[in-house]
């Protein structure tokens, strides 16, 4: 079931937004502490917590800036990236 993730759900870093949350289907807001996500930078890449994570959504066009959103990603489980527009 997609997750709308929330504010709690991510920790600052370093003026990153990284997941910690533990929903397998996220979608990520438009919005975290009231700022528009317009950098997706690292996300799910620094927290072993992302790994569960198993399908991304991401349903606003702000975003411009992904690099390296999943690098270092680890799962044995097939990661569903269909909605991204890259």
């Amino acid at each position: 079931m997609l997750y709308m993730a929330q504010d709690s759900d991510f920790y600052d870093f370093r003026g990153n937004w990284i997941y910690v949350g533990n929903e397998q289907e996220v979608e990520i807001p438009e919005y975290i502490n009231g700022e528009l996500v317009t950098s997706t930078k690292k996300m799910f890449s620094v927290y072993d917590g992302a790994s569960g994570v198993n399908k991304v959504v991401l349903n606003h066009r702000n975003v411009t800036n992904m690099s390296g959103m999943f690098s270092g990603y680890r799962s044995s489980q097939p990661l569903d990236l269909s909605s991204l527009d890259t």
